[in-house]
């Protein structure tokens, strides 16, 4: 109970009323308080097969964070200047032709590409995502999102959606609705790919398989999420910020002589 009193006081809900009943963990059910989502069908708007590259489909927090050394200083430059261009910024995951683009500047694998992709976006690009978005009020784009989509903020609970504003269950008619209250709830918004955990009780919500929610999302990223980025980019000067990033940011070069390179992206 903690969890919804804590986000209940953040609503200006007294914390005297009379707790809302949280249902349990329903993994693996499909069933929200007794509402069962029903056959799936994909002609309510729930698109289950990848209507493009999935070049953004990379698990970056189920990764092993790996360094790898070889990769010269000419190389890191030319990626982290693609990483921390206005251009790339709000969304930094390259497509096939730029892969291919990137791996003839830099000579590398596409094994190696992806990796440095995968530790950029975990240990630079999200941390000074956050710190830009921190100062910006996402609530009005966010909550006509929502009102346009038709689902309530919500947080996660035990396997179950409770909604912000007054703490009770998020009873949805359709897995879409499950899946879009997710990705435009105001906790997901700045990082939208779900962890292991979460994809496991939005399976259980939804009754979809892992490809069906991974194609579900690299879609919704591409057609929902990545639109409202950029009109929240918008709003903001990024030309300065991410001058100073990259500045900042330390590389890991190929050894030579006494050692090593320092930190890395």
């Amino acid at each position: 109970m903690e969890i919804v009193e804590a986000h209940m006081a953040m609503q200006g809900h007294p914390s005297n009323l009379a707790q809302p009943r949280i249902p349990k963990n329903m993994s693996g059910s499909g069933l929200i308080e007794g509402h069962s989502l029903g056959k799936i069908d994909n002609s309510a708007g729930l698109n289950l097969q990848k209507d493009g590259d999935d070049s953004d489909s990379d698990d970056d927090d189920n990764m092993h964070d790996t360094i790898d050394d070889s990769i010269s200083t000419t190389s890191t430059e030319i990626l982290k200047a693609w990483i921390l261009s206005a251009e790339h910024f709000c969304h930094p995951y390259p497509t096939p032709k730029e892969k291919k683009e990137l791996q003839a500047q830099t000579g590398l694998s596409s094994l190696q590409l992806k990796n440095w992709f995968t530790n950029a976006r975990r240990r630079t690009w999200r941390p000074l995502m956050q710190s830009i978005l921190n100062g910006i009020d996402l609530e009005p784009i966010l909550g006509q999102a929502r009102m346009k989509h038709n689902v309530p903020n919500v947080f996660m609970h035990n396997g179950a959606m409770i909604m912000k504003d007054i703490g009770g269950p998020f009873c949805p008619k359709a897995p879409t609705e499950v899946l879009k209250a997710w990705i435009l709830s105001d906790d997901n918004f700045i990082h939208p790919y779900p962890s292991l955990g979460e994809r496991k009780a939005l399976a259980g919500l939804t009754r979809l398989s892992a490809k069906q929610l991974k194609n579900w999302f690299t879609n919704a990223r591409r057609r929902i999420w990545k639109p409202l980025m950029r009109r929240v980019m918008a709003k903001i000067h990024l030309a300065p910020i991410l001058e100073a990033a990259a500045a900042k940011v330390l590389i890991r070069t190929r050894p030579s002589g006494g050692g090593g390179g320092g930190g890395g992206l």
